[in-house]
């Protein structure tokens, strides 16, 4: 516990203290903002058995390496991406593979009686995950819940079950906000006109790509 870093800059100390004050809330912050850094006090602050939940698996194998680095492999499992260590303090999940552990199995076992649930970019979650994890599922019965991500807006209709399963926006900053704290960058945005490529009627997603490239 000694090695998670404590120096955190003024808003992730209030954001910490924010969600503390609550139990169960939300957090927006942007990107950039570390809030990796917020997940590994509240795990140091509050040291029982924890699923943390990301929407893509990119992001649970970046959790996991900088979680081990703070607390050790002892301490720290993965579900998903090929990864089935749920028998840790502290397990961090894509949604996806949260949603799909059955009752009675070996990580049901492991993780239906967590005390703390944090859900890292949670706009990006769809709101069947959540439902499924916080109210039916694994987590049901989890105390402490929190909620961080750039933004807790929905645009899917789904706002009102998603406020009741996040509970309140208890601290917020903007990109903006940020930026002209001198704790972001200014971003400078530059526009470039370039001719479309081939439409591709199959694949809508390969188009996709290939105009941004």
């Amino acid at each position: 516990w000694k090695t998670v870093p404590h120096d955190m800059r003024c808003y992730q100390d209030e954001s910490v203290t924010a969600l503390s004050n609550v139990g169960h809330g939300a957090i927006e912050l942007p990107t950039g903002s570390g809030k990796s850094l917020i997940i590994m006090n509240l795990l140091k602050k509050y040291p029982v058995k924890t699923l943390i939940i990301t929407p893509f698996s990119n992001i649970t194998n970046q959790l996991r390496v900088d979680l081990e680095r703070v607390f050790g492999t002892k301490m720290v499992g993965q579900l998903g991406d090929g990864r089935k260590k749920t028998d840790k303090l502290f397990t961090v999940a894509n949604a996806q593979s949260a949603t799909r552990i059955e009752n009675n199995s070996k990580e049901w076992d492991n993780l239906h009686d967590v005390e703390m649930i944090i859900f890292d970019e949670s706009h990006m979650v769809p709101a069947a995950s959540f439902q499924n994890i916080c109210l039916e599922g694994v987590a049901k019965n989890a105390k402490l819940r929190f909620f961080l991500s750039a933004t807790q807006t929905r645009t899917d209709g789904s706002e009102l079950l998603l406020k009741g399963i996040t509970g309140p926006v208890v601290y917020s900053k903007t990109y903006k906000e940020l930026s002209s704290e001198g704790f972001l960058k200014t971003v400078k945005a530059r526009i470039f006109s370039v001719p479309p490529c081939k439409p591709s009627v199959n694949d809508p997603k390969k188009e996709t790509r290939a105009n941004l490239y």
